[in-house]
């Protein structure tokens, strides 16, 4: 009798088989990240396809209110965020190797749109040389404690070897105006 039990869960798992994360092991589905004050969050949350969602609130005296949703370029293992709202700061990516990690800092302005996305080697040429800690599971930004400030429409990132990247907020979309009669 138990060995058509056994069949049976077999057959079903092989029928259906269940999602994987195949290269983002250990990976929580479900993150959030506040900013210094608390007042600005951002909710991760990692989807089947092994991607991730951000969604952006702000706490305001009628409850929490979402600012936008916006698909990411990486499961970050850290997102830092400005208590303005004004950027969202994601930092390394459980899918990929520490040695080659593609989206190692990548940041997102106000509407929740990518604005400037670098690879590990981009931030640290010399990793060995900066970062005194790595480890498959250790994120290399545990080791390089970066700082950041948000002064008017910029956002500059510090590493704490003395290098820096600004990142400039791109000017709103202008709208193009209608035109009136017909075809061009």
């Amino acid at each position: 009798m138990k060995f058509h039990h056994v069949v049976a869960v077999l057959a079903c798992l092989t029928a259906f088989p269940l999602p994987a994360f195949a290269e983002c092991t250990g990976v929580l589905s479900r993150r959030v990240f506040a900013s210094e004050h608390g007042n600005t969050y951002v909710r991760v949350d990692v989807d089947i396809t092994g991607g991730s969602v951000a969604r952006l609130y702000q706490v305001r005296d009628e409850g929490d209110v979402l600012v936008w949703t916006a698909r990411l370029v990486n499961v970050p293992q850290t997102v830092w965020v400005d208590s303005g709202g004004r950027w969202i700061v994601t930092l390394g990516n459980y899918c990929n190797s520490p040695s080659d990690q593609e989206h190692a800092l990548t940041v997102y302005d106000n509407a929740g749109q990518l604005i400037a996305d670098w690879c590990l080697r981009e931030l640290v040429p010399n990793l060995l040389d900066h970062v005194n800690r790595f480890e498959v599971h250790t994120p290399w930004t545990s080791s390089a404690r970066l700082r950041f400030e948000a002064p008017f429409n910029e956002l500059r990132v510090f590493f704490p070897w003395g290098e820096s990247k600004v990142v400039n907020r791109p000017p709103p979309r202008a709208i193009a105006p209608e035109r009136s009669g017909g075809a061009p």
